[in-house]
């Protein structure tokens, strides 16, 4: 994934969404808080019948975004 952020975004990220451990030291990249909210968005068609293939190119999908 190429993200093209500005150091502002990621600031930005790195203090408000980024996970942290229970010290505070961040626990995740900004590629994989995209994967996570893009996986969490795409679980949501499964309660409306979709398969495990349509949530995996839902997720697909919202990472290109």
């Amino acid at each position: 994934m190429d993200l093209k952020l500005s150091p502002n975004a990621i600031k930005v990220l790195e203090r408000r969404y980024l996970r942290k451990d229970e010290e505070g030291r961040l626990i995740e990249t900004p590629e994989q808080m995209f994967i996570r909210v893009a996986s969490a968005i795409a679980i949501a068609d499964k309660q409306y019948g979709k398969t495990d293939q349509d949530v995996k190119n839902s997720r697909t999908h919202f990472l290109k975004l």
